[in-house]
């Protein structure tokens, strides 16, 4: 059985997804009354967005790829290749959230913010970030066949105006003659 490269992106990117909402840093704020807060940033709210974004363009890549030929398969999976590589950067260096976001998180107003700590979420969604960048580029390396079924097969095909011709006349155009027990092709020049 064949494992196909689809599912270990869109695993990894909600996976990124998930850690994405956790808490990346940790604060302590004294407030405008000179009271001690401590706050928790989210890896979405710290990077105004980003960590929820890039795993959202892979899953977005991948859905794609489930309507799309080889070639377009194969683009798709570098548009997630590339997500999955900005999730690990964001992920691996973890910057320091924007102030506006410890504003945001603590819901008062700040007088003085101390160094936000940093946790090991990131490192998760870094990770994560490795695992789409990796499941991607097998995809794109090895983009999965699509089988034609039986019934579809150009040497198999019936006349598109036979069929028509057969609705027509009232019958089931799906079944073949043996079913119906009637000969269509002495049918073909009436038009109804």
């Amino acid at each position: 059985m064949r494992i196909d490269p689809r599912l270990l992106v869109s695993a990894a990117a909600v996976a990124g997804l998930a850690v994405g909402q956790a808490g990346w840093w940790r604060a302590t704020t004294t407030g405008i009354t000179g009271t001690l807060n401590d706050v928790e940033i989210s890896g979405a709210a710290g990077t105004g967005g980003l960590a929820a974004a890039l795993p959202g363009v892979a899953l977005a890549a991948v859905l794609a790829t489930l309507m799309l030929g080889r070639v377009g398969t194969r683009v798709m999976a570098g548009a997630a290749a590339a997500a999955g590589l900005g999730m690990a950067i964001l992920g691996l260096s973890a910057p320091v959230p924007v102030a506006e976001a410890v504003i945001a998180s603590n819901q008062v107003g700040i007088s003085v913010m101390g160094e936000p700590v940093s946790t090991l979420w990131p490192v998760g969604f870094g990770v994560a970030g490795v695992g789409v960048c990796v499941a991607a580029a097998w995809l794109m390396w090895r983009p999965p066949r699509r089988g034609r079924p039986a019934s579809r097969r150009a040497s198999e095909m019936t006349d598109p105006l036979a069929a028509w011709k057969a609705m027509d006349a009232g019958e089931d155009p799906t079944t073949n003659d043996a079913d119906r027990g009637a000969d269509v092709t002495g049918r073909e020049g009436e038009l109804t």
